[in-house]
């Protein structure tokens, strides 16, 4: 399983426990949700520990604190036998106040993208005054996975040193009738209430078809939902006010989107697979802490990747550096450093990796790109 998969599992794995945490402490099933928060824990320290140079551990390491606050809380009532009421618990754990410490130069490539977000969102943020007539404030990225849509949106949030609420479908969906629209309008209430203290608000919605996509099988839960969202989202159209909520919203299947809420998103981006040059900057990127050798020859590495992302880049020089591991443990007995790679290093993993990206993909977001863009 690559890197990238167990990161996956673990961010999903967590986002469950998280869930369903909150759903058994609304209960007074005080300690089951205990043990679910513990859980959730365990899994967002093996997410940083799985790379503790990526960008965005502080978003994981934010939800580790609240999850420890709650399971502080969680033994206190049970010991105490003070049961509290219900209060907003999944929105809380879904706010990130101190923003990822990510820079534009963090997200190599994608240089058109980048200049529409600059101009479309920084800038009226810094000036509002020469903008009277306002500016995009939903934001859809669409593209293949892997290629820098979530580095993306916490660049827009440090950027502006906005508040990141970091929603997936799960935070928010209930089997309960009623709590999946109340969660919704609990989740704008609060963007709105950071928003009058003065503070500019990301709402960065991730794999966003879950939420806003039709499905082929859905039940009135998801219908309300979708409605909801809907609702809210018209309500910060507000005539002659310039808000500081921000909907940015990345999808790998924008084909699944309601149509209902493509209009709604004024930028829409497309976020390719990186071009040549990017890989190549890619590869010095992230095989930068390896000192590879001086026969690395990265213009090739970039010729033998085309239709790689820029997390599959990641995962060919993570399996570079675990093949070193493994030398200092077999040969060495797990004594002195890593070797210096060499261009054969690269060569051996990238012959036995396939690329996540296909070209028939591209096509399909080349298609929908040319009918539904707007930059």
């Amino acid at each position: 399983m690559s890197q990238n998969a167990v990161a996956l599992y673990l961010q999903n794995e967590a986002s469950k426990a998280i869930n369903e945490a909150v759903k058994l402490e609304s209960q007074g099933l005080y300690s089951k949700a205990l043990e679910r928060y513990k859980d959730a824990v365990q899994y967002l320290y093996r997410l940083v520990e799985l790379d503790p140079q990526y960008k965005l551990n502080a978003v994981y390491i934010d939800r580790i604190g609240k999850c420890q606050a709650k399971i502080r809380d969680l033994q206190n009532i049970l010991e105490n036998k003070n049961y509290p009421s219900n209060n907003e618990d999944v929105i809380n754990t879904l706010i990130i106040t101190k923003p990822p410490l990510v820079k534009w130069e963090d997200v190599v490539g994608l240089s058109e993208v980048k200049n529409a977000i600059i101009q479309s969102i920084i800038y009226p943020s810094k000036r509002p005054d020469l903008f009277p007539l306002g500016w995009p404030r939903n934001i859809l990225f669409y593209g293949p996975p892997g290629c820098g849509k979530t580095l993306l949106c916490a660049a827009i949030a440090n950027e502006i040193d906005g508040i990141m609420f970091n929603i997936d479908a799960s935070s928010l969906f209930s089997k309960w009738l009623g709590e999946s629209e109340k969660n919704v309008a609990n989740l704008f209430n609060k963007a709105r209430k950071f928003e009058n203290e003065g503070r500019s608000v990301i709402m960065f919605i991730d794999e966003a078809d879950s939420i806003f996509g039709v499905q082929n099988y859905e039940v009135g839960g998801e219908v309300r939902l979708r409605n909801q969202f809907l609702y809210e989202m018209d309500g910060l159209l507000e005539k002659n006010r310039n808000r500081k909520i921000f909907i940015v919203a990345a999808t790998n299947k924008p084909w699944k989107l309601d149509i209902g809420f493509i209009r709604r998103f004024q930028l829409r981006l497309f976020v390719p697979n990186p071009d040549k040059k990017a890989r190549a900057d890619l590869f010095r990127m992230y095989s930068k802490p390896l000192n590879p050798a001086a026969d690395v020859d990265f213009e090739k590495l970039a010729e033998l990747t085309e239709y790689y992302s820029a997390s599959d880049i990641k995962d060919v020089c993570v399996q570079v550096q675990n093949n070193l591991a493994r030398e200092v443990f077999e040969y060495r007995g797990g004594e002195g450093r890593l070797r210096s790679p060499n261009m054969n290093d690269f060569i051996e993993v990238i012959s036995k990796r396939k690329p996540s990206i296909s070209l028939e993909l591209i096509k399909l977001y080349q298609s929908w790109d040319e009918q539904y863009k707007a930059v």
